[in-house]
This record gives C-alpha cells, sequence and structure tokens, in this order.
C-alpha cells in the first residue's frame, strides 16, 4: 500500500487568523516563510514557538552576503508495506512494527531545508558590538562620566589604549595642582577649556585636598572677603561660621528643608550653647517646645485653641477655646480633668460644671438667674428667690428651716410645674399645679391613701394585702365613666369583665369570653349549669334533646300560629304542664325511665322549668311499651317531636304540635290521635289503626329529621313536612314528607346486618347510618352514606361488599370493604354519630371534614385520650408521631430469639401436638389436626402498654393459609399456598406476649416461615395500624408551651425509625401524598426526614429532606427531578406536603404551592425497600444525614391531596402548635374504658363536637379541645348554641 504523507500547511498570515491548536506532535508548515512548528495539544498557534529557531551565532559559515533557503520539493513517502515491517530513518521516514501496530515516524533534518534566509528572516539579533564580533569601534562605556572629554580616570584606561592616546590626556602640567603644592599653588583647577588665574571663569571642577581654604588679601590673616556673586549651596553635613555677628537680609529662614514630612522635621529649631535654651519643634504634638522661661512684656495674641499651663501632680490648668471648642477653663488635679468653667456655643451664660463636660451643673445668664442641676446644699437657715410681686407679699420660692415654707406663682391661671431629668425629655412636666386641680404626667404614688375634699366620700387606699376604692358617704353611689371600653382585669392580658361602650357586657373566664350581652339576649360560649336539671334528670335518663325551633323552617314563628291547638289551650300549672302557655323558643326533651315519662322544659327559663309532660304507658298515647317503658332516642323539628322506644318500649311516636296530634308506628300499624291536651287520658289506639305509614321493624332504634329542598309548604301548618329517617332492628325507614309513603333500606348479607343503631345528618345535608350486626356496645363496623334526596324507592346494602344500590358510599374498619378506612379492625367501630363525628367503641373521637359540601368526604381525624393524627386524607397508609406523651421512646431491639431460625427450632414451643422442623434456615409448622392455638409459640418480654411491630415471611402453605397471633389479633396471609410477609401490630397487655405462628385454615396443613421480629415501635395511627420500629433514643417534648402534641427529635445515625418491606407503603407508579410538620434548625448539613429505598440501590426511591443551603427538597429518583423550596425558618414549626399527581411532583408549604417539577411517574416500589425516619438509608443500610430538627404528625397516603385540602390542613392542624393548645380527649388518669366515647353531640350553631368519656365531656372546635367537663358522662349529652346538657 502506497502512502503519502503531507504536513498541515498554510500561509503565516492565515495561521494568525486561525489560531489553530495543534495536537500533541503535531507539525504546521508555515508555506511562505518555511517555518515549522509542533503542538502540544494546549497552545494556540499565535503563542507556540517556532520548532527551530535560528540565531545569528547558530549559522555555520556565516555568508557575507544575505541569501535566502527555498524548499524546491515537497517531502514525500511512497512504497511503504504495512504488511512488512520497516526501520524508521532520518528524512522523514515511517516504520509499521508488525508484532506491535504501531507506527514509527521519523522527523526529516531540517537543516536541508535553510536554502534562502534573509537577516529580516533572524529570529533575534546581537545588539552589541562584541555581539557582531565588530573590534575596532569604542563602546559607550569608555566615555568618562563626568563629560564627553577622555580624561585620565578608571573609565577612559581602555579607550586611551583603543584610541592610541598614551597615558594622559590632561592640561599643561602648570595648570594642575598636585597633592604636594597645597596651599602654595596659585590654582587647583581641572576645566575643560582654558582658565584664567585672576579671574576664575570655568565650568570645570575646583580640586583639593581635605581642607580646601580660600583666602582673600593677605594669606592667613583672615582678612578680605569673599564675594559668591550667585546662589551658594554647600553638600556638606555641617556649615560652620566663627563669626561673632550674622547678619541675614532675608525675613524668612527655613529649617530642614526638604524634609518629607513633620516626623522628618522632628528636633529642627535654635539652641543657644551654653545656656542649653533650646526652641525645638517636637513631631508627635506638632508643637513647638521652649525649655526656657517666656516673659510677655507687650500683649499675647494667639490663634491656638488650647494653652497648658503646669504639668506638676497639682494646680494643672488649661484654657481652652477656638473655633472647634467652647470658652473655657478645665481644671485638673494631677493628669485628671476635674470640673470645668466656660460659656457655651451659643449662650450667653455661664457655665459651671463639677465633671469633664461643657454639660453645666450651675448656668448663670446675662440676668443674672441661676440654674442648678444637681443638688443644693446650704448650711443656712433660709434660701429666698424673689422678692416683687409675690401673691403674699412674700418670696416667690421660700424654705425656711424653722417657720413656713411657701411656692408661690404670681400669675393667675400660670403652672407650678415640677419636673424631673430622670425621663427621656429633660423638659417633661411629672406634676403641674394650677387653679384648675393638679396634673401627674407620670405614675403617681402615695404612702398613704388619697381622700377627696369633698367630705371625704372617695377614698383610694391599699392595706398590707388589698387595695380598695370606696366611696365613704351614706347616700351617694360610684361610678366609672367613660366614652370607651371599661376593662377589668386581674393583669394587663387577662381579661375579667369589659363594658363596651354602646354594646355588649362581657365576662370572661382565664381570658376566654363566656358571656356576652347583645341586642336580642345574652350569649353563652360553653355549657350553662342549670340547678333544675340536675335535680329533675337523675342518671335514669334514657334520652335528651335540645330543640332551638330557631332552626326550624320558618324560624319558629310557627309557635305564633298555634293559639287555636288543645295544648296552647289546656290548664297550666299542673303536674304535667307548667305555666307557659307557648312553645319554648329552645326546648330541653328529656325521657326518664324511672318515672316513664317524656317531659319537655323550658329551655328559654333560667330555672328550666317543666312545659309539659307526656306519661309512657299503654292506656296513653306514647304507647312505648312492651319489655319496659322507654324511649331511646328523641329528635324534634318544625313544631314535631319523634321518639324511638328502642328493644323495650318499642314503636316510633310523632308529636305534632302544629297540627295538634299524634302517631304511634310499628311495623304493622299506624295509630293516630288529634288533640294533645289528651296526651295522657286516653290511649292511641283506642279507636284501632287508622294510619297508612309501616316501619321496618317494631324496636325502633334512633331517628333523624330533614327537610329536603323539593318539599312544598303544608298549607295547613305553614311550615315544609320533614323527611324522617328511623333506624330500626329490621332496616331503615324512610318516611317521605306527604306522610304516605314510606321506603324501607335493608341489608342482603342477612337481617341480623340490618340493624341501624345509629343515624344523623351531616353538616353537608348526607345522611349517615350504621347499619350493621350489634353488640352490647351497639357498635358497627359499616356506616353508610347516602344522598337523601335520591331515596325514592326501597334499597339495599351488601355488608360483605358495602355497596349500595342507591349510590352512595361505606366508611368502614380496615377489614371492611369500604371506600373510607377510618380504624383497625373491630376496634375502631362506630358506636355514636353525631353531625361531623363519630364515636367509637375502642379507639376514641373520629372527625369528618365537611368542608366541600358537594364532595364526599375526604379528611377524618382520629383523637383519643393519649394523640391526636390531625387530618387523614383518604387511603391514608400511614400516620406517626401524633401522641400526647413527651416520654422518649426507647428502643427495645430484637426480642425474638432465633428468629431467623439459624439454630433450628431453638426457643420455639409447640401445643404437644403440632410439630415444628428446621428445614436449613427456616422452620416448617405443621398442626398435624391438632389445635390451632400455640401451633408453635415463644413468649416474649413486653411493657404493658407499648407498641410492638411483628413480623414473619410465609414461604409457603400446603394450599392453606398462614398465620401470626399476638395480643393485638391474627395476622393472616392473603392468599393460600402463595408467599408472603406478615406485618401486623399490638399494644402489649401485659409484661409478657405470645407470638404464635400457625397454620390456618384446615386441620392437616403446614406453613414455612421465615424472619420472625418483634421490637417496639412507634404506633401507626391510621387504619392499617403498621408501626415503625425504633432504634436507639428519640427525644419528645411539647411541640409548644403548654400543647398537649409532642414532637420527636432531634435524631441521629443512632437515633431513629425504621420498618422492614411493607406492601401498604407501596406506592408504585400511583399518586401519593406524603405530609407533615417540621420544626428544623439552623444547618448546613444535609438532613433527610423521610427515606423508602432498598439497601443496595437507590432507585425505586422517595426522599425528602434538607439541603446543605436550608432548602427543603423531595426526589422520587430515575426520571424525577429533584424538587427543592425556599429556605426553611429555623425554629419556628412548618408544615409541608409532598404531592406526586401524576408525571408531576407538587412542594406544599404551609398550606401553598412553591414548587413543581415535571417528569416520571417512577416506580417508588419494590420488595427489598426499607422505609426509614429521621435518617437516610445509605448503600448497604448505613445511616447518614440524621434530621437535627424536630417531626410530628407524619403522614403517608395513596392519594394526591388537593390544593384545597392541603390548606384546609395547615390551617386547622397549626392551631394544635399554639401555646397551651389542648388536642386529645380530656381524661382524669383514673377512669377506666378512656378509649370509649360514651356520649356524643354536635352543636349545629357554634359547630363544636361534644364527646363525653368516663372522665368528663371534652368539647371540640375542629381539632382543638377548647373545654371540658370533669364529671362521667353517661350515653346522653345533646348540645346547641352553647347550651348543653349531658347525662
Amino acid at each position: 500500500m502506497a502512502v503519502k504523507i503531507q504536513l498541515r500547511r498554510d500561509t503565516a498570515a492565515n495561521w494568525t487568523a486561525a489560531d489553530t491548536v495543534l495536537a500533541l506532535g503535531e507539525p504546521g508548515v508555515e508555506t511562505d516563510t518555511l517555518k515549522l512548528k509542533v503542538g502540544d495539544g494546549i497552545t494556540a498557534w499565535t503563542s507556540l514557538a517556532y520548532s527551530i529557531s535560528y540565531n545569528f551565532n547558530d549559522l555555520n559559515s556565516k555568508p557575507t552576503t544575505l541569501a535566502g533557503y527555498g524548499i524546491t520539493d515537497a517531502l514525500q513517502l511512497a512504497g511503504l508495506s504495512v504488511g512488512a515491517e520497516g526501520t524508521a530513518a532520518g528524512d522523514g521516514a515511517i516504520a509499521y512494527d508488525n508484532t506491535t501496530g504501531v507506527f514509527t515516524y521519523t522527523p526529516p533534518d531540517t537543516s536541508t531545508f535553510l536554502t534562502s534566509v534573509a537577516y529580516a528572516d533572524l529570529t533575534t539579533t546581537p545588539t552589541t558590538l562584541a555581539g557582531y564580533g565588530i573590534t575596532d569601534a569604542v563602546a559607550s562605556s569608555a566615555i568618562s562620566t563626568f563629560g564627553g572629554t577622555l580624561v585620565d580616570d578608571a573609565d577612559a584606561t581602555a579607550a586611551r589604549t583603543t584610541l592610541g592616546l598614551g597615558t594622559a590626556a590632561t592640561t599643561a602640567a602648570t595648570a594642575y595642582a598636585t597633592s604636594a603644592q597645597g596651599l602654595l599653588a596659585d590654582t587647583a583647577l581641572q576645566p575643560s577649556t582654558a582658565i584664567s588665574v585672576g579671574n576664575i571663569e570655568t565650568s570645570g571642577y575646583l580640586r583639593g585636598p581635605a581642607t580646601f581654604t580660600i583666602d582673600p588679601a593677605a594669606h592667613g590673616d583672615n582678612t578680605g572677603k569673599v564675594v559668591i556673586a550667585g546662589d551658594l549651596q554647600v553638600d556638606g553635613t555641617q556649615t560652620t561660621i566663627n563669626s561673632t555677628t550674622l547678619d541675614i537680609d532675608d525675613i524668612n529662614i527655613t529649617l530642614a528643608s526638604g524634609a518629607a514630612g513633620s516626623s522628618a522635621a522632628n528636633g529642627a529649631g535654635i539652641t543657644v550653647d551654653g545656656a542649653s535654651a533650646t526652641i525645638t519643634y517636637v513631631h508627635s504634638t506638632t508643637s513647638w517646645d521652649l525649655n526656657k522661661p517666656v516673659n510677655v512684656t507687650g500683649n499675647f495674641n494667639a490663634d491656638g485653641d488650647l494653652f497648658n499651663f503646669g504639668s506638676g501632680t497639682k494646680g494643672r490648668l488649661q484654657i481652652k477655646g477656638g473655633s472647634n471648642e467652647d470658652s473655657q477653663i478645665r481644671f485638673f488635679d494631677g493628669a485628671t480633668a476635674r470640673a470645668r468653667i466656660g460659656v457655651q456655643s451659643g449662650t450667653a451664660a455661664l457655665a459651671l460644671s463639677g465633671s469633664d463636660t461643657m454639660t453645666p451643673d450651675v448656668t448663670i445668664d446675662v440676668d443674672g438667674n441661676v440654674a442648678i442641676v444637681g443638688t443644693l446644699d446650704v448650711d443656712g437657715s433660709e434660701i429666698l428667690v424673689g422678692t416683687t410681686g409675690s401673691r403674699f407679699a412674700e418670696n416667690n420660692l421660700r424654705f425656711n428651716a424653722t417657720g413656713d415654707s411657701y411656692v408661690d406663682v404670681n400669675t393667675v391661671g400660670a403652672e407650678l410645674k415640677v419636673r424631673t431629668s430622670a425621663v427621656s425629655a429633660l423638659d417633661q412636666t411629672i406634676v403641674s399645679f394650677t387653679d384648675a386641680g393638679t396634673v401627674f404626667s407620670v405614675d403617681a404614688k402615695f404612702n398613704e391613701g388619697i381622700k377627696s375634699n369633698y367630705n371625704d366620700n372617695l377614698e383610694i387606699y391599699t392595706t398590707a394585702t388589698d387595695s380598695f376604692i370606696t366611696e365613704a358617704g351614706t347616700a351617694g353611689s360610684l361610678f366609672l365613666q367613660t366614652n370607651n371600653e371599661i376593662s377589668l382585669r386581674s393583669t394587663l392580658a387577662e381579661y375579667g369583665l369589659t363594658f363596651n361602650v354602646n354594646g355588649s357586657l362581657d365576662i370572661f373566664y382565664d381570658n376566654a369570653k363566656k358571656l356576652e350581652t347583645t341586642a336580642k339576649g345574652v350569649e353563652v360560649t360553653g355549657d350553662v349549669a342549670l340547678g333544675a336539671i340536675d335535680t329533675d334528670i337523675t342518671t335514669t335518663e334514657s334520652a335528651m334533646f335540645l330543640y332551638d325551633t330557631r332552626l326550624d323552617s320558618d324560624g319558629g314563628a310557627w309557635r305564633r300560629r298555634v293559639q287555636g291547638t288543645s295544648w296552647y289551650n289546656e290548664a297550666l300549672n299542673t303536674s304535667t304542664r307548667g305555666s307557659r302557655k307557648d312553645f319554648p323558643a329552645v326546648a330541653l326533651i328529656v325521657a326518664d325511665n324511672t318515672a316513664n315519662t317524656v317531659t319537655i322544659y323550658d329551655a328559654d327559663h333560667p330555672d328550666m322549668a317543666m312545659w309539659m309532660v307526656f306519661n309512657i304507658d299503654n292506656t296513653m298515647w306514647m304507647k312505648h311499651v312492651s319489655g319496659g317503658q322507654t324511649v331511646v332516642d328523641i329528635f324534634a323539628m318544625n313544631g314535631q317531636m319523634y321518639t324511638c322506644g328502642g328493644t323495650d318500649g318499642l314503636r316510633f311516636g310523632i308529636m305534632d304540635f302544629v297540627r295538634d296530634s299524634g302517631d304511634m308506628i310499628e311495623a304493622g300499624y299506624h295509630y293516630t290521635a288529634e288533640g294533645i291536651a289528651s296526651r295522657n287520658s286516653e290511649r292511641i289506639d283506642s279507636q284501632g289503626a287508622r294510619g297508612v305509614l309501616r316501619i321496618a321493624d317494631n324496636t325502633a332504634i334512633c331517628v333523624t329529621a330533614k327537610v329536603l329542598s323539593d318539599t312544598p309548604v303544608n298549607p295547613r301548618t305553614g311550615l315544609q313536612d320533614p323527611t324522617i329517617f328511623v333506624g330500626t332492628a329490621g332496616g331503615l325507614s324512610v318516611i317521605m314528607s306527604d306522610r304516605a309513603t314510606v321506603h324501607d333500606g335493608t341489608s342482603t348479607t342477612g337481617s341480623a346486618y340490618s340493624y341501624v343503631g345509629h343515624i344523623t345528618i351531616t353538616p353537608n345535608g348526607d345522611l349517615w347510618y350504621a347499619g350493621d350486626s350489634w353488640d352490647t356496645y351497639l357498635s358497627f363496623r359499616d356506616t353508610y352514606v347516602i344522598d337523601p334526596s335520591v331515596i325514592t324507592a326501597d334499597w339495599t346494602w351488601d355488608n360483605a361488599t358495602d355497596n349500595l344500590t342507591t349510590g352512595g358510599y361505606a366508611i368502614t374498619t380496615t377489614n371492611e370493604a369500604g371506600e373510607i378506612k377510618v380504624g383497625h379492625v373491630n376496634a375502631s367501630a362506630f358506636n355514636f354519630l353525631a353531625g361531623p363525628a363519630a364515636g367509637t367503641r375502642l379507639d376514641g373521637l373520629v372527625l369528618f371534614d365537611f368542608t366541600d359540601t358537594d364532595a364526599q368526604v375526604t379528611l377524618h381525624a382520629h383523637i383519643q385520650t393519649d394523640h391526636n393524627t390531625g387530618w387523614q386524607q383518604r387511603q391514608t397508609k400511614l400516620v406517626i408521631m401524633s401522641d400526647s406523651d413527651d416520654t422518649d421512646v426507647v428502643g427495645s431491639g430484637e426480642l425474638i430469639t432465633n428468629g431467623d431460625f439459624s439454630g433450628g427450632t431453638t426457643g420455639w414451643s409447640t401445643n404437644g401436638t403440632s410439630i415444628i422442623t428446621d428445614q436449613g434456615g427456616y422452620i416448617r409448622v405443621d398442626r398435624n389436626s391438632g389445635s390451632s392455638a400455640n401451633q408453635c409459640y415463644q413468649d416474649i418480654t413486653t411493657v404493658v402498654g407499648a407498641t410492638y411491630m411483628v413480623r414473619a415471611k410465609v414461604l409457603a402453605t400446603n394450599n392453606q393459609y398462614a398465620s401470626i397471633y399476638h395480643p393485638g389479633g391474627e395476622t393472616k396471609s392473603t392468599t393460600p399456598a402463595t408467599a408472603d410477609v406478615l406485618t401486623g401490630s399490638f399494644v402489649a397487655t401485659g409484661t409478657t406476649s405470645r407470638i404464635e405462628l400457625a397454620a390456618t385454615g384446615g386441620a392437616s396443613i403446614t406453613a414455612d416461615f421465615d424472619d420472625v421480629s418483634v421490637m417496639l415501635a412507634e404506633d401507626d395511627r391510621s387504619g392499617n395500624f403498621q408501626s415503625i420500629p425504633v432504634y436507639g433514643t428519640i427525644p419528645k417534648q411539647a411541640c409548644n408551651t403548654g400543647t398537649d402534641l409532642v414532637s420527636y427529635g432531634p435524631f441521629s445515625t443512632s437515633n431513629y425509625m425504621e420498618a422492614p418491606y411493607n406492601d401498604d407503603l407501596d406506592l408504585g407508579t400511583g399518586n401519593f401524598t406524603i405530609q407533615g410538620w417540621i420544626k428544623p434548625v439552623a444547618s448546613t448539613a444535609v438532613q433527610t426526614l423521610f427515606h423508602r429505598r432498598r439497601y443496595a440501590s437507590n432507585t425505586n426511591t422517595i426522599e425528602i429532606g434538607v439541603n446543605t443551603d436550608e432548602t427543603f427538597y423531595f426526589y422520587t429518583g430515575g426520571t424525577m427531578t429533584t424538587l427543592s423550596g425556599d429556605p426553611m425558618n429555623a425554629d419556628a414549626w412548618q408544615h409541608f406536603a409532598c404531592v406526586r399527581d401524576d408525571d408531576e411532583l407538587q412542594l406544599y408549604i404551609d398550606g401553598q404551592l412553591i414548587r413543581t417539577a415535571a417528569g416520571g411517574p417512577d416506580d417508588v416500589s419494590h420488595p427489598d425497600n426499607h422505609t426509614r425516619i429521621g435518617a437516610y438509608i445509605g448503600n448497604t443500610g448505613t445511616v447518614t444525614y440524621p434530621w437535627l430538627g424536630e417531626l410530628a404528625l407524619l403522614k403517608v397516603s395513596s392519594k394526591k391531596a388537593t390544593a384545597n385540602e392541603i390548606a384546609k390542613i395547615f390551617n386547622d392542624e397549626k392551631k394544635l402548635f399554639e401555646p397551651n393548645a389542648k388536642a386529645t380527649l380530656y381524661w382524669d388518669d383514673t377512669s377506666s374504658n378512656k378509649e370509649r366515647i360514651s356520649g356524643l353531640a354536635y352543636d349545629s350553631i357554634t359547630e363544636r363536637v361534644h364527646a363525653g368519656t368516663s372522665s368528663g365531656r371534652s368539647e371540640f372546635q375542629g381539632l382543638v379541645r377548647v373545654n371540658n367537663s370533669t364529671d362521667a358522662v353517661g350515653t346522653n349529652i345533646t348540645a346547641i348554641d352553647g347550651m348543653v346538657a349531658e347525662g
């Protein structure tokens, strides 16, 4: 193969314009100059040196004439065979090595290229004669430094030799004095031209010995005169004048001439020798020092600012003045200034100061007035000031040591003022006395009381402990009057009683307003303790309801349209009728099982007087009689009262005060009667069944009612008739407003599941009812939600699927199929419903948010005596850090012995029938047809009340299930014969807890288990109850002063929380929300508060934390961009919400969307994922980047939160972090059944929930407990407009 290689080439101008960077070892040639450069891979062409540098001295056989070198041919390589090895030689040969595959290039001998080099082409040229080799010229260095002539000095020696001038080039010998001639020589000159001895005129030099004498006149007689016609410059260091008189015609003598500055002139002056008298300039003080006294005969005028007199330890004096200083005399004690006398600038007054300032203590003005700032001590007996015009012909001011003293004001109406400098303004008046009275400008303090000068009627005084304002007269009154508010307070910020102008009187308790008068009457916040209720209603009450007629369709106006009814005109003041004719605006209706009555009390009356009584008897209208006479539920609206007889009283009753009628309804009959005045004197069924209404079952348990939007006004009553919802043991019966139609709802699962035990209308108008089987707690796992307007026919629900034929949805516990899960199995089953709240059997209070009235409820909160979860979204998977206990949480470590079965079956026991066998790293449990209990178990030590996570891997079963039994119940595999990870939690009820591994679902079955673990954990308050194990010790503290809610942190690499894989947190590629509250600390460290990933890889991850610049970040790995926010506020609580909405990440801070990022969605699920709280999961599980701040209310949901939901959560939950915020149910630490709600009520006017327990009643406004009672509450609570009645 023939190869032709050509070097890169171009003209010099083009190379320069391109300024190319040649590769390492790459040559480049300028075609017009034939110069060569070789690249280094870094340097541009214009900065790169030529590879061949040819200087003048480097040329061989230097030519006598300059000729150029030319290149007449190009280097060509031909005939190179790649297949054969070659040897590199000169002239640009290339060799190839078959073994290494390497080409070797040998550059050519470039000296052959120099065929024509011009002088101008030389890179460098010499600059000296010697550089060119020229020897017949004299260098400039040979010329004397004294001039242009060659003289006999060291510099001229070589020059004389070069020029052939011999050893001397001088003037005539008679004109040059030698050192031996000395003073006898007529001249001693070295001129450059001829000179005249009699009259020296030359530009040369006078030269001579060390002492050169000019002696005019006769030699040595010191006479004659030397005249210098021009200036005289003496370059020596000392000039001595021996004359006795020195006459200087100049008017100025300059000392230290040419000094660079003051410091260089230091010490300049005049010295009188012999007297040691000096005048010396001193740089440090920039002044003249005179070391002898100065006598001034005439005036002494000076423009200086300061004169010092004396320098000893006593009697030193300064006189100061000038343009920048007040005129003054300054007195010293030694070196310390003590006092001053002078005139302040801008004044004509003489000032005397007892300190080293011009701030006067005594001032004397031009009129002779003396002002004294300090104390005036007078040893005499009397001080007199002024003698003219005194009101009493006395001195204006007279202080007498033995007689009376006076202070007079001469001008009528003028003030006598007392002032002090102990205030911000020196001239502020403290007290002024006028003929109109005395004015105190600051607080006045009196050691004794104050009495008015009018018969001493008004007294203001104190005792040792108390203070009083008293009207001491016998006939007068004490009035407090103002044009604005009057407040009585215990402290500046603690209100007690407030009178508002043209407004209310407000009464406060603990700074919270409890009573306010209004134009309509009185508004009360909280409870009204009514003695009549305590007296008349005992523990036998079975139902209560506060009926506020103002909430009726016509605002209660019907009460003025019923004067023709029997009850309005019946006899008053009887045992069953009170003294009031009209129906109370607010009525308390109470069923009493002991008295067998339903009594209506007048809640308008301060004594809660009885208004009307209905007797419950088989011979009366209210026929709630079967096994007993009972009423278990009451509701009233639009002039109608509804009663349910329950399992003992049976039947459903309607008492209509507008129609003046009554109805008793059961499954097969409907009895009616007219004239409520006959309620206690005749049987309602005396004339047989006359109505068409029926209910699903005789056992009427609960009732509510609502006026639907399309209901017409009944012309007979002037009201819209309510639609009535009655829960029975056989279903839910809906009595329509036409009073002729009833629709029943029942369960398809079976009649036992048609028991409707609780019912309510929620704030958004939905109907909620609990339909299920019932127990002694009357608690229900399934609560169904229906829009009541869609009930137009009978309908059903399925307790297995929780589906309804009318539409709607179900609110259930975790193990049920409802759309909204609010609790863990039956522990959270509802036993009360009231408005937006539900009371549970074992899990406290559940609140629901109905902010969006047109949508399904999406937020709920669990509140217990020891925690408050805040608002949870639907599909919430995890809620932790919601406690009220501030005790640090300490991890237990692993409690199971041999949980990985590396030791075979060591530590595990059986029930004697079952068989456990070592399978080499795991065990097999064989039930062996024995009992399902204790097949394989281990007892561990636990702490009563502490929460523990239990976990085990199920490797396989023989077509059946595997389970772990623990004190919290059973955790069971989801699918037979399938590998699974069982994860559960329990609260220890004893110091020893048993963990059982079991094969379930048959008698002769087996199950394989591995990696069994139990560790102390942080409670998960979501419906999943999947707690998070604790490692190390995590501090806990109140979120703010006095708050119930506590926070967790700071965390560290030893103190954190971590859970192994839990499929509840497998969020996949779906939407999710992670939110909580953080209180960061100022730090430049990376901090991680939530991390979910596997140990082996950082993919499939969710990571939330704070960057080094203190900005919040949210990351999901993979294609998602890290989403960072603004710097967080250190030491302040802030809410965060990290949301994935399809392919967008969203970051909310304090309820506001602040950042979004597109990408993904990434898959954040993996079967090896761990979840760590408070630190970062490193490779192999290392713990790094801990969260250094505090955390609270951390929640994870598999649903994206809307902007409205996040704003609601932030605005409501932030109140839990305010000082003294109460978040939990009240509990006195001694009551039993703290978890159980015993009664529940909702005040639709104040929007407050009242929840009763065995410790008392807790009152909630939103998520915050605003009030509580301390008496145990039974099943009955009712509330309206701040009035509460409880059993």
